[in-house]
Protein backbone atom coordinates (compact mmCIF):
# COMPACT_ATOMS: atom_id res chain seq x y z
CA UNK A 1 0.00 0.00 0.00
CA UNK A 2 1.43 3.35 -1.00
CA UNK A 3 1.80 6.12 1.51
CA UNK A 4 -0.07 9.39 1.00
CA UNK A 5 2.56 11.93 1.97
CA UNK A 6 0.10 14.81 2.06
CA UNK A 7 -2.11 12.96 4.55
CA UNK A 8 0.93 12.21 6.68
CA UNK A 9 1.87 15.90 6.74
CA UNK A 10 -1.73 16.84 7.51
CA UNK A 11 -1.75 14.49 10.50
CA UNK A 12 1.46 16.10 11.73
CA UNK A 13 0.32 19.71 11.37
CA UNK A 14 -3.34 19.50 12.22
CA UNK A 15 -4.56 18.85 15.73
CA UNK A 16 -7.17 20.56 17.85
CA UNK A 17 -4.96 22.60 20.15
CA UNK A 18 -2.84 23.99 17.34
CA UNK A 19 -5.89 24.73 15.18
CA UNK A 20 -7.54 26.65 18.01
CA UNK A 21 -4.38 28.65 18.70
CA UNK A 22 -3.91 29.44 15.01
CA UNK A 23 -7.58 30.39 14.62
CA UNK A 24 -7.22 32.86 17.49
CA UNK A 25 -3.90 34.15 16.12
CA UNK A 26 -5.22 34.81 12.60
CA UNK A 27 -8.84 35.51 13.58
CA UNK A 28 -10.36 32.93 11.22
CA UNK A 29 -12.33 29.71 11.89
CA UNK A 30 -10.30 26.56 12.75
CA UNK A 31 -11.63 24.87 9.60
CA UNK A 32 -10.08 27.58 7.45
CA UNK A 33 -6.77 27.19 9.30
CA UNK A 34 -6.83 23.46 8.57
CA UNK A 35 -7.55 24.04 4.87
CA UNK A 36 -4.82 26.68 4.68
CA UNK A 37 -2.22 24.36 6.18
CA UNK A 38 -3.25 21.55 3.84
CA UNK A 39 -3.04 23.70 0.71
CA UNK A 40 0.33 25.17 1.72
CA UNK A 41 1.76 21.68 2.25
CA UNK A 42 0.33 20.60 -1.12
CA UNK A 43 1.77 23.66 -2.87
CA UNK A 44 5.17 22.98 -1.30
CA UNK A 45 5.16 19.40 -2.60
CA UNK A 46 4.01 20.67 -6.01
CA UNK A 47 6.95 23.06 -6.05
CA UNK A 48 9.35 20.18 -5.40
CA UNK A 49 8.00 17.99 -8.20
CA UNK A 50 10.47 18.02 -11.07
CA UNK A 51 12.28 21.05 -9.65
CA UNK A 52 15.95 20.98 -10.65
CA UNK A 53 16.97 24.37 -9.29
CA UNK A 54 20.57 24.06 -8.12
CA UNK A 55 19.94 25.65 -4.74
CA UNK A 56 17.01 23.42 -3.71
CA UNK A 57 18.96 20.39 -2.36
CA UNK A 58 21.08 22.64 -0.13
CA UNK A 59 18.03 24.54 1.17
CA UNK A 60 16.27 21.23 1.86
CA UNK A 61 19.28 19.93 3.79
CA UNK A 62 19.37 23.16 5.80
CA UNK A 63 15.69 22.75 6.64
CA UNK A 64 16.33 19.15 7.74
CA UNK A 65 19.03 20.31 10.16
CA UNK A 66 16.61 22.75 11.79
CA UNK A 67 13.51 20.55 11.70
CA UNK A 68 14.13 18.87 15.06
CA UNK A 69 13.80 22.22 16.81
CA UNK A 70 10.71 23.15 14.80
CA UNK A 71 8.92 19.85 15.39
CA UNK A 72 9.59 19.98 19.13
CA UNK A 73 7.40 23.10 19.33
CA UNK A 74 5.04 23.26 16.37
CA UNK A 75 3.05 26.12 17.88
CA UNK A 76 6.14 28.31 17.98
CA UNK A 77 7.48 27.28 14.58
CA UNK A 78 4.14 27.60 12.76
CA UNK A 79 2.71 30.69 14.45
CA UNK A 80 5.80 32.58 15.63
CA UNK A 81 8.72 31.63 13.34
CA UNK A 82 12.03 33.31 14.15
CA UNK A 83 14.01 35.43 11.71
CA UNK A 84 16.23 32.60 10.40
CA UNK A 85 13.19 30.41 9.76
CA UNK A 86 11.43 33.20 7.88
CA UNK A 87 14.55 33.85 5.82
CA UNK A 88 14.82 30.17 4.89
CA UNK A 89 11.10 30.13 4.08
CA UNK A 90 11.52 33.09 1.71
CA UNK A 91 14.44 31.37 -0.03
CA UNK A 92 12.48 28.12 -0.38
CA UNK A 93 9.39 29.86 -1.73
CA UNK A 94 11.42 31.71 -4.38
CA UNK A 95 13.00 28.40 -5.40
CA UNK A 96 9.81 26.30 -5.31
CA UNK A 97 7.39 28.80 -6.82
CA UNK A 98 8.08 31.03 -9.79
CA UNK A 99 5.98 33.79 -8.23
CA UNK A 100 5.45 33.28 -4.47
CA UNK A 101 3.13 36.25 -4.12
CA UNK A 102 0.89 35.01 -6.92
CA UNK A 103 0.83 31.48 -5.46
CA UNK A 104 -0.30 32.77 -2.07
CA UNK A 105 -2.90 35.01 -3.70
CA UNK A 106 -4.32 32.05 -5.63
CA UNK A 107 -4.50 29.87 -2.52
CA UNK A 108 -6.10 32.67 -0.52
CA UNK A 109 -8.66 33.18 -3.28
CA UNK A 110 -9.51 29.48 -3.37
CA UNK A 111 -10.06 29.41 0.40
CA UNK A 112 -11.63 32.86 0.68
CA UNK A 113 -9.25 33.93 3.45
CA UNK A 114 -7.00 37.01 3.71
CA UNK A 115 -3.68 36.53 1.93
CA UNK A 116 -1.78 37.56 5.07
CA UNK A 117 -3.05 34.33 6.70
CA UNK A 118 -1.35 32.29 3.96
CA UNK A 119 1.76 34.46 4.18
CA UNK A 120 1.98 33.96 7.94
CA UNK A 121 1.40 30.21 7.86
CA UNK A 122 3.76 29.72 4.90
CA UNK A 123 6.78 30.66 7.03
CA UNK A 124 6.03 27.60 9.16
CA UNK A 125 4.51 25.07 6.75
CA UNK A 126 6.98 25.48 3.87
CA UNK A 127 10.28 25.03 5.79
CA UNK A 128 8.87 22.30 8.07
CA UNK A 129 7.64 20.35 5.02
CA UNK A 130 11.06 20.82 3.39
CA UNK A 131 12.73 19.60 6.58
CA UNK A 132 10.64 16.44 6.64
CA UNK A 133 11.58 15.71 3.03
CA UNK A 134 15.24 16.39 3.82
CA UNK A 135 15.16 14.03 6.77
CA UNK A 136 13.55 11.35 4.63
CA UNK A 137 16.35 11.72 2.10
CA UNK A 138 19.02 11.61 4.81
CA UNK A 139 17.57 8.77 6.91
CA UNK A 140 16.86 6.54 3.92
CA UNK A 141 20.06 7.56 2.10
CA UNK A 142 18.16 8.58 -1.03
CA UNK A 143 19.70 10.40 -3.94
CA UNK A 144 18.10 13.67 -4.90
CA UNK A 145 16.72 12.05 -8.07
CA UNK A 146 15.14 9.22 -6.06
CA UNK A 147 13.54 11.69 -3.65
CA UNK A 148 12.17 13.53 -6.68
CA UNK A 149 10.63 10.31 -8.00
CA UNK A 150 8.96 9.74 -4.62
CA UNK A 151 7.51 13.26 -4.63
CA UNK A 152 6.34 12.84 -8.23
CA UNK A 153 4.40 9.74 -7.14
CA UNK A 154 2.36 11.93 -4.78
CA UNK A 155 1.14 14.40 -7.40
CA UNK A 156 -2.16 12.65 -8.09
CA UNK A 157 -3.53 13.63 -4.69
CA UNK A 158 -1.74 16.98 -4.57
CA UNK A 159 -3.05 18.20 -7.93
CA UNK A 160 -6.68 17.56 -6.97
CA UNK A 161 -6.41 20.14 -4.18
CA UNK A 162 -4.59 23.00 -5.86
CA UNK A 163 -5.81 25.64 -8.30
CA UNK A 164 -5.01 24.94 -11.91
CA UNK A 165 -1.95 26.61 -13.44
CA UNK A 166 -0.27 27.19 -10.09
CA UNK A 167 2.97 29.04 -11.02
CA UNK A 168 5.64 26.70 -9.67
CA UNK A 169 9.31 27.05 -10.57
CA UNK A 170 10.55 25.81 -13.90
CA UNK A 171 12.40 22.47 -13.76
CA UNK A 172 15.68 24.12 -14.69
CA UNK A 173 17.11 27.48 -15.57
CA UNK A 174 15.94 28.47 -19.06
CA UNK A 175 18.73 29.34 -21.48
CA UNK A 176 19.16 32.98 -22.42
CA UNK A 177 17.77 33.48 -25.94
CA UNK A 178 20.25 34.49 -28.63
CA UNK A 179 19.98 37.98 -30.15
CA UNK A 180 17.73 38.20 -33.17
CA UNK A 181 20.37 40.09 -35.17
CA UNK A 182 24.07 39.33 -35.05
CA UNK A 183 26.24 41.62 -37.12
CA UNK A 184 29.46 39.67 -36.67
CA UNK A 185 29.34 35.87 -36.66
CA UNK A 186 30.49 34.54 -33.34
CA UNK A 187 32.01 31.04 -33.17
CA UNK A 188 29.62 28.77 -31.31
CA UNK A 189 31.03 26.81 -28.36
CA UNK A 190 31.43 23.09 -28.67
CA UNK A 191 28.30 21.63 -27.05
CA UNK A 192 29.19 17.99 -27.59
CA UNK A 193 30.20 17.56 -23.94
CA UNK A 194 27.02 19.27 -22.73
CA UNK A 195 24.95 17.02 -24.98
CA UNK A 196 26.76 13.96 -23.65
CA UNK A 197 26.08 15.02 -20.07
CA UNK A 198 22.44 15.64 -21.00
CA UNK A 199 22.08 12.15 -22.47
CA UNK A 200 23.77 10.59 -19.47
CA UNK A 201 21.29 12.35 -17.17
CA UNK A 202 18.38 11.08 -19.26
CA UNK A 203 19.73 7.53 -19.03
CA UNK A 204 20.15 7.89 -15.26
CA UNK A 205 16.54 9.06 -14.95
CA UNK A 206 15.34 6.09 -17.02
CA UNK A 207 17.26 3.66 -14.82
CA UNK A 208 15.97 5.34 -11.65
CA UNK A 209 12.40 5.15 -12.94
CA UNK A 210 12.81 1.45 -13.65
CA UNK A 211 14.21 0.87 -10.16
CA UNK A 212 11.35 2.87 -8.62
CA UNK A 213 8.69 0.88 -10.51
CA UNK A 214 10.29 -2.38 -9.43
CA UNK A 215 10.45 -1.22 -5.82
CA UNK A 216 6.79 -0.23 -5.81
CA UNK A 217 5.74 -3.55 -7.34
CA UNK A 218 7.88 -5.39 -4.79
CA UNK A 219 6.14 -3.40 -2.06
CA UNK A 220 9.33 -2.35 -0.40
CA UNK A 221 10.52 1.19 -0.86
CA UNK A 222 8.22 4.11 -0.56
CA UNK A 223 7.10 4.95 2.92
CA UNK A 224 7.45 8.10 4.97
CA UNK A 225 8.31 6.88 8.41
CA UNK A 226 8.84 3.17 7.79
CA UNK A 227 5.75 1.18 8.68
CA UNK A 228 1.98 1.15 8.17
CA UNK A 229 -1.01 0.40 10.36
CA UNK A 230 -4.40 -0.82 9.13
CA UNK A 231 -7.51 0.97 10.34
CA UNK A 232 -8.02 0.66 14.07
CA UNK A 233 -10.64 -1.85 15.09
CA UNK A 234 -11.10 -4.46 17.79
CA UNK A 235 -8.98 -7.49 16.93
CA UNK A 236 -11.77 -9.98 17.55
CA UNK A 237 -9.76 -12.88 16.20
CA UNK A 238 -6.50 -12.04 17.95
CA UNK A 239 -5.07 -14.95 19.97
CA UNK A 240 -4.79 -14.63 23.75
CA UNK A 241 -1.74 -12.62 24.70
CA UNK A 242 1.03 -14.73 26.12
CA UNK A 243 4.10 -13.20 27.71
CA UNK A 244 6.20 -16.27 26.88
CA UNK A 245 8.26 -16.15 23.71
CA UNK A 246 7.09 -19.33 21.99
CA UNK A 247 9.00 -19.14 18.74
CA UNK A 248 12.41 -17.99 17.64
CA UNK A 249 12.72 -16.93 14.02
CA UNK A 250 16.16 -16.25 12.59
CA UNK A 251 16.78 -14.69 9.19
CA UNK A 252 20.36 -14.83 8.02
CA UNK A 253 21.91 -11.34 7.70
CA UNK A 254 18.47 -9.68 7.72
CA UNK A 255 18.04 -6.28 9.38
CA UNK A 256 16.24 -5.94 12.68
CA UNK A 257 12.79 -4.42 12.40
CA UNK A 258 13.48 -0.76 13.08
CA UNK A 259 10.46 0.72 11.36
CA UNK A 260 8.29 3.31 12.99
CA UNK A 261 4.57 3.00 13.33
CA UNK A 262 3.13 4.98 10.46
CA UNK A 263 0.81 7.91 10.41
CA UNK A 264 -2.76 7.04 9.45
CA UNK A 265 -3.69 7.56 5.83
CA UNK A 266 -6.53 10.08 6.10
CA UNK A 267 -7.39 10.17 2.41
CA UNK A 268 -11.15 10.51 2.01
CA UNK A 269 -11.78 10.47 5.75
CA UNK A 270 -13.61 13.08 7.75
CA UNK A 271 -12.69 14.66 11.05
CA UNK A 272 -15.45 13.97 13.54
CA UNK A 273 -16.27 15.18 17.03
CA UNK A 274 -16.53 12.48 19.69
CA UNK A 275 -18.61 13.30 22.77
CA UNK A 276 -17.31 11.78 26.00
CA UNK A 277 -19.19 10.95 29.25
CA UNK A 278 -17.72 13.91 31.12
CA UNK A 279 -19.29 16.26 28.52
CA UNK A 280 -15.92 16.97 26.94
CA UNK A 281 -15.27 16.19 23.28
CA UNK A 282 -12.31 15.39 21.06
CA UNK A 283 -11.69 15.67 17.34
CA UNK A 284 -10.52 12.57 15.51
CA UNK A 285 -10.66 10.92 12.10
CA UNK A 286 -13.39 8.43 11.35
CA UNK A 287 -12.39 4.79 12.00
CA UNK A 288 -9.33 5.92 13.92
CA UNK A 289 -8.27 4.42 17.25
CA UNK A 290 -10.26 7.07 19.10
CA UNK A 291 -13.43 6.55 17.04
CA UNK A 292 -13.30 2.77 17.40
CA UNK A 293 -12.52 2.91 21.12
CA UNK A 294 -15.33 5.35 21.98
CA UNK A 295 -17.83 3.27 19.97
CA UNK A 296 -16.66 0.18 21.87
CA UNK A 297 -17.06 1.86 25.24
CA UNK A 298 -20.58 3.08 24.38
CA UNK A 299 -21.67 -0.32 23.07
CA UNK A 300 -23.19 -2.35 25.93
CA UNK A 301 -22.40 -5.53 24.02
CA UNK A 302 -18.71 -4.67 23.70
CA UNK A 303 -16.86 -7.03 26.03
CA UNK A 304 -13.54 -6.19 27.61
CA UNK A 305 -10.94 -8.92 27.77
CA UNK A 306 -8.34 -10.77 25.73
CA UNK A 307 -9.92 -10.06 22.34
CA UNK A 308 -10.60 -6.32 22.87
CA UNK A 309 -7.49 -4.99 21.11
CA UNK A 310 -7.27 -1.69 19.25
CA UNK A 311 -4.37 -0.56 17.04
CA UNK A 312 -2.83 2.89 17.28
CA UNK A 313 -2.86 4.45 13.82
CA UNK A 314 -1.09 7.76 14.42
CA UNK A 315 1.76 6.94 16.78
CA UNK A 316 5.17 7.54 15.27
CA UNK A 317 8.66 6.72 16.52
CA UNK A 318 11.95 8.15 15.41
CA UNK A 319 13.42 5.74 12.88
CA UNK A 320 15.12 2.76 14.50
CA UNK A 321 14.38 3.88 18.06
CA UNK A 322 11.74 3.98 20.78
CA UNK A 323 11.63 7.78 20.90
CA UNK A 324 8.02 8.92 20.41
CA UNK A 325 7.84 11.50 17.61
CA UNK A 326 5.90 14.71 18.39
CA UNK A 327 3.53 13.80 15.55
CA UNK A 328 2.06 11.20 17.93
CA UNK A 329 0.99 13.69 20.57
CA UNK A 330 -2.50 14.43 19.26
CA UNK A 331 -3.65 10.81 19.30
CA UNK A 332 -2.00 10.16 22.65
CA UNK A 333 -3.66 13.28 24.09
CA UNK A 334 -6.99 12.06 22.76
CA UNK A 335 -6.47 8.65 24.35
CA UNK A 336 -5.55 10.27 27.65
CA UNK A 337 -8.77 12.30 27.53
CA UNK A 338 -10.82 9.18 26.74
CA UNK A 339 -9.26 7.35 29.70
CA UNK A 340 -9.99 10.26 32.02
CA UNK A 341 -13.61 10.39 30.81
CA UNK A 342 -14.00 6.62 31.32
CA UNK A 343 -12.30 6.58 34.68
CA UNK A 344 -13.00 2.91 35.31
CA UNK A 345 -11.34 1.73 32.12
CA UNK A 346 -8.17 -0.35 32.47
CA UNK A 347 -5.87 -0.96 29.52
CA UNK A 348 -2.66 -2.77 28.68
CA UNK A 349 -0.24 -1.58 25.98
CA UNK A 350 1.24 -4.11 23.56
CA UNK A 351 4.13 -3.67 21.14
CA UNK A 352 4.68 -5.88 18.07
CA UNK A 353 7.09 -6.30 15.15
CA UNK A 354 7.24 -8.42 12.03
CA UNK A 355 9.45 -11.51 11.90
CA UNK A 356 12.37 -9.83 10.09
CA UNK A 357 15.66 -10.10 11.93
CA UNK A 358 16.53 -11.53 15.33
CA UNK A 359 13.41 -12.39 17.32
CA UNK A 360 14.87 -11.53 20.72
CA UNK A 361 16.04 -8.13 19.52
CA UNK A 362 12.60 -7.45 18.07
CA UNK A 363 10.97 -8.35 21.38
CA UNK A 364 13.24 -5.85 23.12
CA UNK A 365 12.43 -3.14 20.57
CA UNK A 366 8.69 -3.73 20.89
CA UNK A 367 8.99 -3.64 24.69
CA UNK A 368 10.85 -0.33 24.75
CA UNK A 369 8.33 1.21 22.36
CA UNK A 370 5.40 0.01 24.45
CA UNK A 371 7.12 1.45 27.55
CA UNK A 372 7.68 4.76 25.74
CA UNK A 373 3.97 5.07 24.94
CA UNK A 374 3.14 4.28 28.58
CA UNK A 375 5.54 6.94 29.84
CA UNK A 376 4.12 9.51 27.43
CA UNK A 377 0.58 8.82 28.66
CA UNK A 378 1.79 9.09 32.26
CA UNK A 379 3.12 12.53 31.42
CA UNK A 380 -0.36 13.41 30.19
CA UNK A 381 -1.90 12.55 33.56
CA UNK A 382 -2.83 8.89 33.05
CA UNK A 383 -1.26 7.26 36.11
CA UNK A 384 -3.52 4.43 37.32
CA UNK A 385 -5.46 3.08 34.35
CA UNK A 386 -2.61 1.38 32.51
CA UNK A 387 -1.91 -2.01 34.07
CA UNK A 388 1.17 -2.98 32.02
CA UNK A 389 3.14 -2.52 28.83
CA UNK A 390 4.52 -5.57 27.11
CA UNK A 391 6.48 -6.23 23.94
CA UNK A 392 5.65 -9.38 21.99
CA UNK A 393 8.00 -8.95 19.04
CA UNK A 394 6.86 -11.13 16.12
CA UNK A 395 4.18 -13.02 18.09
CA UNK A 396 0.48 -12.76 17.21
CA UNK A 397 0.81 -11.46 13.64
CA UNK A 398 -2.29 -9.92 12.06
CA UNK A 399 -0.83 -9.93 8.53
CA UNK A 400 1.15 -12.31 6.33
CA UNK A 401 4.87 -11.91 7.03
CA UNK A 402 5.58 -13.30 3.56
CA UNK A 403 4.37 -10.02 2.02
CA UNK A 404 5.56 -6.45 2.47
CA UNK A 405 2.05 -5.24 3.32
CA UNK A 406 1.59 -8.02 5.87
CA UNK A 407 4.86 -7.16 7.58
CA UNK A 408 3.78 -3.52 7.74
CA UNK A 409 0.53 -4.56 9.42
CA UNK A 410 2.41 -6.61 11.99
CA UNK A 411 4.56 -3.66 13.09
CA UNK A 412 2.15 -2.04 15.50
CA UNK A 413 1.38 -0.68 18.94
CA UNK A 414 -2.01 -1.63 20.36
CA UNK A 415 -4.06 -1.35 23.53
CA UNK A 416 -6.07 -4.10 25.20
CA UNK A 417 -9.18 -2.99 27.11
CA UNK A 418 -9.11 -5.21 30.18
CA UNK A 419 -11.97 -3.51 32.02
CA UNK A 420 -14.62 -0.99 30.92
CA UNK A 421 -15.93 0.10 34.32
Amino acid sequence: MSINLLSALQQLFIHDELLEQAAHHFNIPPGKVQQSMQLLAAATLKGYAGNQQASLPELTAQAAQESGTWLSDLQQSLLHPNHSQQTLSDQLQKTLWAQPGEVLQMLAGKLQVPVDVLQGLSHGIVPVTAGILGNKQKNEQLSWETLQLFIQSQMGTVNTLLPEALPTATPAEAPVPEPAVVETPVPQPDTSEEEAVHHRRINIWKRLAAVAIFAIVAGGAWYLLKGYYPQSQPLETAPPVDSTLTDTIQVQAAPVDTSAVSIIDTTGKSRISLLLPDSSSIMAFENSLEDSLVKFMKNPNGKAGKTAWFNFDAVVFETGSAVVNPASNQQLRNLAQILKAYSGMKIKIGGYTDNTGDSTTNVNLSQTRANAVWETLKGMGVTKQITAAEGYGPLHPVGDNATAEGRQQNRRIAINVQSKW
